[in-house]
């Protein structure tokens, strides 16, 4: 099953592999769009506010099988730092940008 969810992401997005960068960014989107208070379904049709958010902890669980899976720790832990140590106000800019 996980690979299949692997080569559905790869197809979506373009990216040549799955890493927790993906995971990362749907969980920002995900809370960005419930912290303004916009549509969950505005884009992909269907699916409310508390299945989305729902979706958060099984994002999570992927999170985790690929960072323990791939041993991607120490670039995760380099990027945190800096996300850390940049100013606030750039965090929302940053927030739409996919590494892949």
């Amino acid at each position: 099953m996980i690979l299949r969810f692997n080569g559905d992401i790869q197809v979506q997005t373009g990216c040549a592999e799955v890493s927790v960068w993906s995971s990362i960014h749907d969980i920002k989107f995900l809370l960005l769009r419930f912290a303004e208070k916009r549509s969950f379904s505005e884009e992909t049709h269907g699916g409310g506010k508390e299945s989305n958010m729902q979706l958060v902890a099984c994002i999570l669980g992927v999170a985790v099988y690929v960072l323990t899976s791939t041993k991607q720790f120490g670039s995760l832990r380099n990027y945190l730092n800096g996300f850390i140590d940049a100013r606030s106000t750039d965090w929302y800019q940053s927030a739409y940008t996919v590494r892949c």
